[in-house]
């Protein structure tokens, strides 16, 4: 029996409780390293459709290599583990010596992977994780023993798993590691058997994430009180063993104030670095080669939340990994590869989110990077910090003024903190005063219609705060600022403030492993972190040349950057507009219950006048632009109502009173009653929404309008102006010229319909069921065929009823503030 982790000050009578749970629960025990369990909640499928089978011949090793890994194939086999292969696939056998045991045994499955259909159960994130443990005080970590082979293969998968050796073939009968989708099936079964063990407990929801967090084979159990621990290990061991798993008991831990966590360590006061992860940082060499820069890079972003301003103090690294860019290492280089090294060493404590108290949201901006600061204020009154966040600003938003970058800042920030911010009040800070103007915003038009859209669902009040406190997110964004004369560029992947990528088991590029996370771990840390296959790729590696000088010319690489989330297609700068100081007006209580803006406060081009004037510097002392005398053109005084509510309805009436005739249901003999609907109000108030559209900077409603507009104007010229000067063979070729008509708006509305998906899916339905209305209506011109013109105007009927719902809906949101009635914005206008 393995030795209980259990600490000194522990009391005796919770030592012998925690040996009672363990007594009552030794099922769900392992006490020897060939000790696993099995689980019956799921088995590993592999889908490889149709593809013929892959044969691969065996790799050459010496006698003695061979002999070794031999004798640990036997040991597989009395364990149940695998069992001989007769089929028709085979993957060759990997190596891989140990300097203190038997080789390890690695199987180079990238050939099934290949061809493996992807499951897509997702893995947890492991800020989701981390986010989840509160205010606990009391943690105990478990570790499953070989996890992944308490998972059996499907029978009749299992020789896809097959391996070959000059001495034989064998195929798995449990899960091995390092094939593909093995990491998703052992996260589900996890998951499913945290949840069939509810009904067990008093608890009214899962477990996950209530007092268990569960990464993979690593699970957490955390809990507020000694009693409510101890209560909750001995729920966590009842779901393991009723479900078939095992943990490693050498490796647990019970009862601990801090722990360490998928690399981080959860203290009752919050998070911080692992140490032994720091270090192999702070030991990095300087780097010699882009590998050894992306490794470094790769390993420091992993604790970019603790760092102020990750994204600028990396920026002479992260600009080494661009394209056509001369591998120069600097003094610039050198003083960000110390500045990353320091800022880990001395990383801050960070607290962990308290759902039961209001979130702080700190954003600034400067020319080169953005800001955003997630932070409570404790029981001491004092600000807390939770995260920090950092990016550069891209090329295109280099030239903003500074009321349009603060918004940007503002939108990033709370695009980024969403799952904290979204559904409870939080209070936004800001050293930018001319930003308190948008809790004054009314009017929702155009661009700034749709960001006012975007952040609805966020309630938040607005607090200025004077640029010299507001030192915390002001020195993030000024932190190693760049040489004005250089071309700026866009922040890499490391960049982006999303979650870090996690390497799964299974990586289709890997040769992958089969035996134990536990041997892979020992392994690492004998080795260290590391050059893997650097000798065998030295020559690929590009070298970096020691550089007295930088020499960087800078290149703007798309797919080096992921952009934050957009609220539309627009910039944030022309959805907000340069605030000017005589429109700003206190603030309210939340963001879109009084919001008021004029057209002198939203940056749009289109309704801009020729006149142009100096834009004055901001109170918070930075120039618009970042230019001592930039222009700014005057915008037109002028308030537009949403014109899209009045456009779809227009649209509607006219479409409905003609599908009407269409479908047979109207006598055709009042038919003409269209032709006034179709000048005056289908066509003419279409129009005139296109044009409010153009004052507006919408490109895609006033294309729309116009075009649809001009449609019902030019089809009633055309039905009551030209076809009656037909005759003879015109007169019975009309139907041909008639075809060609609508066809031209079938094509129309097709494309019309995809562009749509940028908006919501009820229009989308809009233009998908009126671009099936126009395909009928052409085939019935064409083909003379009554059956199809009937059938397109079934299709008008339901295209118009959808019309009027959305133009309802845009109403109600115009008037109510918010989506009475579901238009279903796409994903990408929500979150």
């Amino acid at each position: 029996m393995y030795e209980l982790h259990v600490p000194h000050y522990v009391p005796d009578e919770i030592h012998r409780l925690i040996t009672d749970i363990l007594i009552q629960c030794q099922g769900a025990i392992s006490v020897s390293d060939v000790d696993i369990g099995l689980s019956v909640v799921v088995q590993h499928e592999i889908h490889t459709e149709n593809h013929s089978p892959i044969h691969c011949e065996p790799y050459r090793y010496s006698l003695t290599a061979r002999k070794t890994a031999l004798q640990r194939i036997r040991e597989f086999e009395a364990n149940g583990w695998i069992e001989p292969a007769t089929g028709p696939w085979s993957f060759p056998v990997v190596l891989v010596p140990k300097k203190n045991g038997p080789v390890r045994i690695c199987i180079d499955y990238r050939k099934l992977n290949d061809i493996t259909i992807k499951d897509v159960y997702p893995l947890p994130r492991i800020d989701d994780l981390l986010d989840a443990i509160g205010c606990a005080n009391y943690f105990s970590k478990f570790d499953i023993r070989y996890g992944f082979h308490h998972i059996l293969v499907k029978e009749e998968n299992r020789p896809k798993t097959a391996f070959i050796l000059f001495e034989g073939t064998w195929q798995w009968v449990r899960c091995p590691m390092g094939i593909c989708n093995a990491p998703a099936t052992f996260q589900r079964a996890m998951n499913v058997t945290f949840q069939n063990f509810v009904n067990k407990t008093w608890l009214t929801q899962g477990m996950i994430n209530f007092c268990v967090i569960v990464y993979m084979d690593d699970i957490l159990v955390y809990s507020d009180t000694f009693d409510g621990h101890a209560q909750h290990i001995e729920w966590m061991l009842g779901a393991l063993r009723d479900a078939g798993f095992k943990i490693a008991l050498e490796k647990s831990e019970f009862f601990l104030p801090e722990i360490s966590f998928l690399g981080y360590v959860v203290t009752q006061g919050g998070l911080q670095p692992d140490s032994r992860k720091v270090a192999a940082v702070k030991e990095a060499p300087v780097p010699t080669s882009l590998t050894q820069v992306r490794a470094f890079l790769g390993l420091a972003s992993y604790y970019r939340r603790f760092i102020k301003g990750f994204a600028a103090i990396a920026r002479p690294l992260t600009n080494l990994l661009r394209k056509e860019q001369p591998l120069h290492w600097d003094d610039e280089c050198d003083q960000a590869f110390g500045a990353l090294k320091d800022a880990l060493v001395t990383a801050p404590i960070l607290i962990r989110p308290d759902l039961s108290q209001q979130f702080m949201l700190i954003t600034d901006w400067q020319p080169e990077a953005i800001s955003a600061i997630l932070a409570q204020k404790g029981n001491d009154g004092k600000e807390h910090v939770i995260e920090y966040a950092s990016r550069t600003v891209p090329d295109e938003r280099r030239n903003d003024s500074a009321p349009q970058g603060e918004c940007y800042a503002v939108v990033w920030g709370i695009q980024h903190f969403h799952p904290y911010l979204y559904g409870q009040k939080f209070l936004l800070v800001t050293d930018h005063e001319p930003l308190l103007a948008m809790k004054k915003l009314t009017n929702y038009t155009g661009m700034i219609g749709r960001w006012a859209a975007l952040l609805q669902e966020y309630e938040f009040d607005i607090v200025h705060r004077k640029t010299e406190r507001h030192s915390n997110a002001d020195g993030l964004t000024r932190l190693h600022r760049p040489e004005e004369s250089s071309e700026e560029v866009e922040e890499s992947l490391i960049e982006d403030e999303g979650e870090p990528t996690q390497q799964r088991e299974g990586d289709e590029d890997e040769l992958l492993q089969t035996e134990s996370e536990e041997e892979a771990e020992e392994e690492d840390n004998e080795q260290g972190s590391g050059d893997d296959n650097d000798e065998e790729h030295a020559d690929e590696d590009p070298q970096l040349e020691i550089a007295p000088v930088a020499d960087l010319p800078i290149s703007n690489d798309p797919t080096l950057h992921l952009e934050p989330p957009r609220p539309d297609d627009g910039h944030v700068a022309q959805m907000v507009g340069p605030l000017f100081d005589e429109a700003i007006v206190g603030s309210g209580s939340s963001f879109l219950d009084d919001i008021s803006i004029s057209m002198s406060a939203c940056s749009r081009t289109a309704g801009s006048l020729e006149t142009s004037i100096p834009m004055p510097a901001s109170k918070d002392g930075h120039k618009d632009g970042g230019e001592e005398e930039r222009l700014q053109p005057v915008e037109a005084i002028l308030k537009v109502a949403n014109p899209g509510p009045m456009g779809l309805t227009a649209f509607a009436v006219t479409t409905f009173t003609l599908s009407m005739f269409n479908a047979g249901i109207l006598p055709r003999s009042v038919e003409k009653v269209v032709v006034p609907l179709g000048y005056f109000y289908g066509g003419s108030v279409q129009l005139l929404a296109g044009l409010a559209e153009i004052l507006n900077g919408n490109t895609f409603g006033a294309t729309a309008f116009c075009s649809y507009g001009s449609f019902w104007i030019a089809f009633a010229y055309y039905v009551t102006s030209i076809v009656p000067t037909f005759d003879g063979p015109e007169k019975e070729n009309v139907h041909v010229a008639t075809g060609v008509f609508l066809f031209t708006f079938t094509v129309f509305t097709t494309y019309m319909a995809i562009a749509s998906t940028r908006t919501f899916r009820a229009l989308t339905v809009v233009f998908v069921c009126l671009g099936l209305t126009f395909f009928f209506l052409t085939i019935g011109e064409w083909g003379e065929s009554d059956g199809a013109k009937k059938t397109g105007g079934f299709f008008g009927i339901i295209t118009s009823i959808l019309a009027w719902y959305c133009s309802f809906g845009l109403v109600l949101l115009d008037t109510w503030k918010y989506e009475a009635i579901p238009l279903m914005f796409y994903k990408h206008r929500q979150d």
